[in-house]
């Protein structure tokens, strides 16, 4: 077994934080840095941040599955618009009764894209990390903790 001064540990946040304030936050890292070589990186993750690229709202917004069905209900309203109010009505009928029917099940389902997709990002991410670092061991925190077993399940770490 290595010296502790030798330990090679690398730390992967959950889906909320950035690496420095998570980490930071608990007062932690003096004490694993002046230890441990330390590594870790910013997932640039979250729920509902569009500007972070690896967030579950942004991947949810870049699926086919989600945008499109919305945009084509935008552009049949607005050719309905342009012929006749009355196939405006008959366009609004039946996206209501779409919605009624399988608008749950397509919501849910968009979501769980979302989110596997924020996912196996951020594992590519970690998974280069890992290579590039080479740590004895990794804590990891919530999202992390998934992130941490999807490479171990693929025989990354």
């Amino acid at each position: 077994m290595k010296p502790a001064n030798q330990l090679r540990i690398m730390y992967i946040h959950g889906i909320g934080g950035s690496s420095n304030s998570s980490l930071e936050q608990t007062n932690h890292v003096p004490f694993l840095e002046r230890h441990y070589t330390l590594h870790w990186i910013n997932m640039q993750t979250g729920k509902t941040n569009v500007s972070k690229k690896n967030s579950v709202i942004w991947h949810g917004t870049r699926d086919p599955l989600f945008f499109l069905p919305l945009l084509l209900v935008f552009v049949g309203a607005v050719v309905c618009m342009c012929f006749d109010w009355r196939l405006l009505l008959c366009h609004i009928a039946c996206v209501a009764m779409l919605a009624i029917f399988v608008g749950k099940r397509w919501l849910e389902t968009c979501k769980q894209n979302a989110i596997f997709n924020a996912l196996t990002s951020t594992v590519r991410l970690q998974e280069t990390e890992v290579e590039r670092f080479q740590p004895s061991a990794i804590v990891a925190y919530s999202w992390g903790g998934c992130v941490c077993a999807m490479l171990m399940a693929q025989g990354v770490y």
